[in-house]
């Protein structure tokens, strides 16, 4: 449509329409037909090739948006369906997540309808951890006296340390429990004999320490093997039962009920915590996809309409230089007469299949 333009349309309508033209030499009028006859009823080879090259020229300008939008379309049918599959999959995380969060809330209520212990988990494992690491010191010094070598003494150390608060620990426990088995109580009552014997003869190695470390160093104080012993005895007894009433009040009353809600409770919370985080991820995918989904259909819309707008501008300029053409011609016209082949209307169909975006996906 380039070369087509409305001088060069007047200037051919008014040359078709006189019945002279110029000749070279001499330069003078002579006589012509004029063009198109009045009575001719085909369309003007001139008015054709405005209407085919218009055609033509929206033609390519169809070929030119199907091939950008069928990109288009590609991701815009891909997001939909990622759309249509998400939708679909969140309802089922967000029950899952629900039901997670519920059953979290009923373990929690049975929980507390179980009460807590007088001192939490951590302070009693910190408190029996100070006992053991006060103790074996000196026990280590104890135990030195046997002559073995560091290893040995370090580990027998060791072992007393640790045992005793254990078995403390242990006795206390089992003396909170509101339903005491019979081997419980058995166990329990063994690990205090032995504990005591055990005191008795770490109280006895000490007063020897004792006497030794008196003697050696020549201190002026007065205190039987006995006495030491007596004093010893008493002091790792009361450690024991003090540590075994830490252990008390640290441990609840239905033990074993209480430490599977409290385990049933971390799995749960657990599972909670990925529901949450999957149910999360599926919402915020969505939010995503839908967001690039409204941008794409928005460009598909605004690509639809430039073309079209741009495929209604040829026409409407060709359908012009074709009445352009026609007035010129009439202007000039000797007979005043409208050639029949003037009354046909030229209309040039526009692209409103673009305009028309499919948005078919199946």
């Amino acid at each position: 449509m380039a070369i087509y333009t409305v001088w060069k349309a007047k200037r051919k309508g008014r040359k078709d329409g006189r019945d002279w033209r110029w000749t070279f030499w001499p330069l003078f009028k002579t006589s012509k037909p004029v063009f198109p006859d009045d009575s001719e009823t085909k369309v003007t080879p001139y008015e054709k090739s405005i209407k085919d090259g218009a055609e033509k020229d929206i033609a390519k300008i169809k070929e030119e948006f199907y091939k950008i939008d069928g990109k288009l379309k590609q991701r815009y049918c891909s997001l939909e369906k990622a759309e249509k599959d998400l939708s679909a999959k969140l309802p089922k995380e967000k029950k899952e997540a629900e039901d997670a969060e519920q059953n979290f809330k009923d373990i929690q209520d049975q929980l507390a309808r179980l009460g807590e212990p007088v001192i939490k988990a951590w302070v009693v494992k910190l408190i029996l951890l100070l006992f053991m690491i006060t103790e074996f010191p000196l026990n280590a010094m104890v135990f030195a006296i046997f002559g073995e070598g560091r290893f040995m003494t370090y580990f027998m150390a060791g072992v007393i340390c640790f045992g005793i608060p254990l078995g403390a620990h242990y006795v206390g426990k089992v003396l909170k429990q509101e339903l005491k088995s019979k081997n419980d109580i058995s166990f329990a009552t063994f690990i205090t004999l032995v504990t005591i014997i055990v005191i008795v003869g770490i109280a006895v190695l000490r007063a020897d320490y004792l006497s030794y470390v008196l003697s050696r160093y020549n201190l002026n104080i007065k205190m039987s093997s006995t006495t030491a012993a007596v004093i010893f005895v008493g002091i790792n007894v009361f450690l024991f039962c003090l540590a075994a009433f830490i252990s008390y009040l640290g441990t609840h009353e239905n033990n074993e009920e209480y430490q599977r809600l409290k385990q049933q409770l971390k799995i749960v919370q657990q599972r909670l915590e990925k529901e949450n985080r999957e149910a999360i991820k599926i919402i915020t995918e969505l939010e995503e996809v839908t967001r690039e989904l409204a941008e794409i259909r928005a460009k598909r819309e605004c690509l639809a309409n430039h073309y079209y707008f741009k495929g209604v501008q040829i026409k409407e300029v060709a359908e012009n230089l074709i009445q352009i053409y026609r007035y010129a011609n009439l202007e000039t016209r000797p007979s005043n007469v409208v050639p029949r082949c003037f009354k046909i209307d030229l209309n040039i169909p526009a692209p409103d299949d673009i305009k028309n975006v499919d948005w078919n996906c199946d």
